[in-house]
């Protein structure tokens, strides 16, 4: 305990659990609380089907080594200067099926546990990823907040590929673009985009650059078109300079609905494709479970039911049919393995060699599941990462805590990786309109 601090008493529910299975040991010198409706809930997420059985295999495996030494799992030292672990238990939460209960039910049974807590007199704190259980739990008069240790931190000075300020060169100082041999100034980091303006030529304009080896380095005015497809404004040239750039192996596209994501990450992964730079697209998705039903509630076999889930993937393939000037054949591609789809839950254990890889959806993603994604990545493969962080469906993460945000936050200014913000819808401007205003 460090000296003047007040001890506290963390009750966690399952999402903190869900979507961090080391959570147990990240409250430093302070307990920890399990109400056993949780511990039963969490052994029912074991069979889950997705990153969230693994999540709840993981957390059974840190309590069956902590029961070791403590059997009851009440009072266990999580180590040198942690607090310890104490797994709630009363009889009257023992039923038949408790974890099959309403989730309004064990949302009460957790409640009640921290307010039993909080009438001896103990300073406890309801820590949950579920919102509402946070409202319920303040209403009760109880102190809840989120978990916060996988968030990003300075959410509002996060990074996003693109610097907020112009970068002012001096003419008369001989800094000049060409030649590609103006320094990057001070807090740009590798592959960070700029506009670039001169002093006293401001009818010049600005100059989109990027970062390139530690250099400013112009973006063409006028890129070539990638499978028929050219930018339609300047965070899709930003976007079509990193993805046809070798160097970079994985690319963060992060924006709106419309912005060209998923249909630029195809363009640019059939382009290598034709020049035999990879020897397949694989697409995967994370399936989060609509209505607590999982993949398995749809139709057909495994690829039918995925079809289902990556239907933007193929909208997109055949806007490049009408753009491009020879066809291909989709079903083809597909039979011969050129053209593969995956769901996220299936990746675990898998080596990607030669991949395009379009990682969809990793707004939907745990941290914990993102670097299991990324990486899978091997030797001559490029992934892209496609994320709406206004779109979260995934009721264990939310914009600050999710997959795509950790691995942006983790990955910035290495060579390898890129980040585009696809800021403006381009499907028409009513769906601009919608992006901004709804």
């Amino acid at each position: 305990m460090q000296p003047g601090s007040t001890p506290k008493r963390f009750v966690l529910d399952t999402s903190v659990l869900i979507h961090d299975p080391t959570a147990l040991h990240s409250f430093q010198e302070h307990d920890v609380i399990l109400p056993y409706v949780v511990v039963q809930e969490i052994d029912r997420l074991r069979a889950a089907p997705n990153g969230r059985g693994a999540a709840a295999s993981e957390v059974f495996r840190d309590l069956e080594s902590l029961s070791r030494t403590h059997p009851t799992l009440v009072g266990v030292p999580l180590g040198e200067g942690a607090g310890v672990l104490s797994i709630d238990f009363k009889p009257a939460d023992v039923t038949p099926g408790a974890a099959d209960l309403p989730k309004g039910v064990r949302d009460d049974l957790i409640i009640r546990c921290a307010r039993e807590l909080a009438d001896e007199g103990e300073n406890v704190i309801v820590v949950s990823k579920d919102i509402g259980l946070r409202i319920k739990a303040s209403a009760e008069g109880l102190l809840a907040q989120d978990y916060l240790r996988s968030k990003v931190k300075d959410w509002d000075r996060r990074y996003t590929g693109l610097h907020a300020e112009d970068v002012i060169l001096d003419p008369e100082a001989g800094q000049v673009l060409h030649g590609g041999e103006v320094p990057a100034p001070d807090g740009l980091l590798e592959n960070e985009f700029c506009y670039v303006a001169f002093a006293g030529n401001e009818a010049m304009g600005r100059f989109l650059c990027r970062v390139r080896h530690g250099r400013l380095s112009p973006l063409p005015v006028k890129p070539r078109s990638v499978q028929g497809i050219r930018p339609l404004d300047d965070y899709q040239r930003m976007a079509l300079d990193v993805l046809s750039d070798d160097d970079v192996r994985c690319v963060a596209l992060m924006g709106v609905a419309g912005g060209g994501k998923t249909l630029l990450a195809l363009a640019t992964g059939l382009d290598g494709l034709e020049h035999q730079e990879y020897e397949s697209i694989i697409a995967i998705k994370p399936v989060v479970p609509v209505g607590n039903r999982d993949i398995g509630y749809l139709k057909g076999d495994k690829d039918e039911k995925l079809q289902s889930w990556l239907a933007p993937v193929f909208d997109n393939l055949r806007i490049l049919q009408m753009h491009r000037r020879g066809s291909f054949d989709v079903e083809m591609m597909r039979e011969t393995g050129q053209l593969q789809i995956e769901a996220l839950t299936y990746l675990r254990g898998r080596t990607l060699h030669g991949y395009w890889v379009i990682l969809d959806e990793m707004q939907n993603t745990t941290h914990i599941e993102a670097t299991t994604a990324l990486s899978r990545m091997g030797e001559k493969t490029k992934c892209v990462m496609l994320a709406d962080l206004s779109q979260i469906d995934n009721p264990y993460v939310d914009a600050q805590s999710c997959g795509a945000a950790v691995a942006v936050e983790r990955l910035k200014g290495d060579a390898m990786f890129a980040v585009v913000p696809l800021s403006i819808s381009q499907r028409s401007a009513f769906a601009q309109l919608v992006a901004e205003r709804m």
